[in-house]
């Protein structure tokens, strides 16, 4: 892949909000760029990098429920090319995946939010306001933005 250090610097050169990420809270967040790194890298050129790749992944894939988000670009990746490598790394993100949809499904509070529909307007709204006027215009004009109103 080209432009790997770019891939690396691009922690750094994002819009940030000055949140601390490197801490126990926040590092699934980060482990989840290993996942689609995982996705676009070569094979394994030997046995201990295939070994690695697994192990890694089964930790990633057990911290975050980014694994439940990424399993289909697994299953592309081991359509498209079919070595036994790509067979075991989609295995193993297989295998973390109903740990994670188990958790998403039981824990964490349940807010009277979740129980409405989804609200397109309000999504792109705050993906917008978040994503495009935050970065570009600052805190002060996405805080002034006028909210859609929920249905």
């Amino acid at each position: 892949m080209p432009g790997k250090p770019w891939l690396v610097l691009s922690f750094v050169l994002a819009a940030h909000t000055g949140e601390v990420w490197f801490n126990i809270a926040n590092l699934h967040w980060l482990t989840s760029f290993f996942l689609l790194q995982q996705v676009l890298i070569t094979r394994p050129s030997g046995w201990a990098q295939r070994v690695g790749d697994l192990a890694i992944l089964a930790v990633i894939g057990l911290t975050g429920p980014f694994v439940v988000v990424f399993l289909p670009l697994f299953a592309w990746r081991w359509c498209r090319y079919r070595p036994a490598d790509n067979r075991a790394v989609l295995i193993a993100a297989a295998a973390c995946a109903p740990a994670q949809i188990y958790f998403i499904k039981t824990t964490g509070p349940h807010l009277e939010p979740q129980s409405h529909p989804l609200n397109l307007e309000m999504l792109l709204a705050v993906t917008g306001s978040r994503l495009v006027v935050w970065p570009l215009l600052g805190p002060r004009v996405a805080e002034a933005l006028p909210w859609p109103h929920s249905a």
